[in-house]
């Protein structure tokens, strides 16, 4: 729910009330005397048909922001800002465009202990230049989960790379789109992956990786 857009919490709030219109009008059918004292427009047809007007529109909204409207990262820079870069070898690049890579040093533990020491704000200045780049990430698979066909979450097993102290680690969501969600369905939980994806989000409990590709093959344990 953090990564909804303003139409997703719209949608969101049409069904709940829908919901509650549904309920309401269960209670009223039980307390006619509460009914007679109710404005005429609750025994108007409008009042009737609104959960099913409401539920109409929730889902146009979400069609919508599925199918049509799927900028997610419209607070990430245009593509001019992969000026002067670092194009990585190792996966394909459908865009035939050039990725600028953060160093080796910034990773999920490095800005996770930038909230240590720094107010979320401060946080926000220093990595504002980091949104849009590029980071590299080897772990062990925890869980790939998918509502729809053409995107999926990915998260690793908590590590050194995120680990804050002995009983805190900093999440990390990594989220795939087609084509490259199809090969996420062959991997099983403990398979070792590297990854990269284009950093969208930095906030005090997560970051977020978008467009995410694996470019080293799965391998898994023997046992």
């Amino acid at each position: 729910m953090r990564r909804w857009s303003f139409w997703e919490w719209v949608a969101y709030f049409a069904l709940l009330v829908g919901a509650l219109i549904m309920a309401a009008e269960t209670g009223f059918k039980t307390e006619p005397e509460v009914m007679e004292r109710l404005p005429a427009f609750f025994h108007s047809w409008l009042w009737g048909f609104s959960p099913a007007i409401l539920v109409i529109v929730a889902t146009i909204i979400l069609i919508l922001r599925e199918f049509v409207f799927t900028n997610r990262t419209a607070h990430e820079g245009p593509l001019a800002s992969f000026a002067q870069s670092i194009t990585s070898p190792e996966a394909p690049n459908p865009l035939n465009v050039a990725r600028v890579f953060v160093s080796d040093s910034i990773t999920p533990k490095y800005l996770a202990e930038l909230y240590n020491h720094n107010t979320a704000i401060q946080v926000n200045g220093i990595t504002r230049n980091y949104i849009g780049k590029w980071m590299r990430l080897s772990g062990i698979l925890s869980q790939v989960l998918s509502s729809v066909p053409t995107r999926a979450q990915l998260t690793f097993e908590n590590g050194d790379f995120n680990k804050v102290s002995d009983y805190n680690y900093y999440s990390v969501f990594m989220y795939f789109k087609s084509p490259f969600v199809d090969r996420l369905t062959t991997l099983r939980k403990g398979d070792s992956l590297t990854i990269i994806g284009q950093i969208s989000e930095i906030i005090p409990l997560a970051l977020s990786l978008d467009n995410c590709e694996i470019i080293l093959p799965p391998t898994t344990p023997t046992h």
